[in-house]
């Protein structure tokens, strides 16, 4: 089974823009994707933006695999035949950067893209319980570009425990047992008085 850490939290919103209302992770982090509401930044050629979200706490799954990050995202050109900017996305732990992923190929249409953290990466996770996600918007000559974030989240696999029942054929069974049976620990008491 799969744990999802959705966006919880603000932690530094650089200069992006939340399509409504004051809490910017609010507006990625449905469980299904949702492109009526958003966050934007605008690149107007000067300097890149980030915006950092806290993700909800999930648990230790003490493997190393099916470590996925996920956003949905688009951008639009702007002005003077402008590109459509890059966004870098990087998995922290608090301000430790776990796994980034750069992405040239935004398009104009809100598209799905996922990466997915080496055995290292994953690893190198000590708290799952801290983990953000940041976003950073690129530079693009002419000014004027768009990017947007309509959903966003971590995924990895449930914690599985397993409890092991001794079987009867199981010779350590019989022999935990016949030892127990040879060796009480607590031996009857005999409260009746003696005959004189």
């Amino acid at each position: 089974m799969t744990q999802y850490a959705r966006p919880d939290s603000d932690v530094d919103t650089g200069s992006w823009v939340a399509s409504t209302g004051s809490d910017f992770f609010a507006l990625i982090d449905e469980s299904s994707a949702s492109d009526s509401d958003y966050i934007s930044s605008a690149d107007y050629e000067t300097s890149t933006d980030s915006i950092t979200v806290g993700l909800d706490n999930v648990t230790d799954p003490v493997n190393a695999i099916n470590h996925i990050v996920s956003y949905r995202s688009k951008g639009t050109g702007g002005g003077m035949m402008g590109n459509i900017p890059s966004i870098t996305v990087v998995l922290l732990e608090t301000s430790t950067p776990i796994a980034t992923s750069v992405n040239s190929s935004l398009t104009g249409s809100y598209t799905d893209y996922t990466f997915t953290l080496s055995e290292a990466e994953a690893n190198a996770i000590g708290n799952y319980d801290n983990l953000r996600l940041k976003f950073t918007r690129g530079i693009e000559s002419g000014g004027g570009e768009d990017v947007f974030v309509s959903q966003a989240f971590f995924k990895c696999d449930t914690l599985v425990t397993t409890t092991t029942t001794p079987s009867p054929t199981d010779s350590n069974f019989y022999e935990s047992a016949i030892a127990s049976v040879s060796n009480p620990v607590n031996s009857p008491i005999d409260f009746k008085r003696r005959k004189k």
